[in-house]
């Protein structure tokens, strides 16, 4: 008789970057092999986590809706827009952080910090869209290194 093995044993995720745009895939431990994206689906319980955080998000950020933001380092401006908020909010946004090690409080508390995170960040390269939306001529990526309440270091 054989025993179930857990869906995650003999694999492990690696970080894959292609033209600005980050997804983590399970590879094979043995054969080095690309077995697809890591997908996250939340829990009950945090998916009515969400729900609950991205209203406070919402309320939050609505204020800076249609503000510009500029970056001290690069003089680079970001228009912030309803839809940005909406985005960060996303569980799109949230499943990508769960998947690389942060829980849905996390991901929001570092959500409610956008504009100082974005001003203070630094520059790390102008990406061309790849994804085939006429609005968009370049994207531009930033980092900064944060410390969450919980203790945890992060990069946004």
């Amino acid at each position: 008789m054989q025993t179930a093995e857990s869906p995650t044993s003999h694999r492990h995720l690696e970080d894959f970057w292609s033209n600005g745009h980050h997804t983590r895939h399970w590879i094979g431990d043995a054969t080095g092999e690309d077995l697809g994206e890591a997908v996250y689906t939340p829990l009950h319980k945090e998916y009515t986590e969400r729900i609950a955080l991205r209203i406070k998000l919402q309320a939050a950020l609505k204020p800076l809706s249609n503000a510009k933001f500029t970056n001290k380092k690069s003089g680079i401006n970001a228009n912030f827009s309803s839809r940005s908020i909406g985005k960060i909010g996303s569980d799109k946004a949230v499943n990508k952080s769960a998947l690389n090690g942060f829980s849905t409080a996390e991901h929001f508390e570092a959500s409610m910090q956008i504009k100082q995170l974005y001003e203070d960040s630094d520059f790390v390269g102008r990406f061309l869209d790849d994804r085939g939306d006429p609005n968009v001529v370049a994207m531009y990526r930033f980092q900064i290194p944060i410390v969450l309440t919980t203790g945890k270091n992060a990069v946004a």
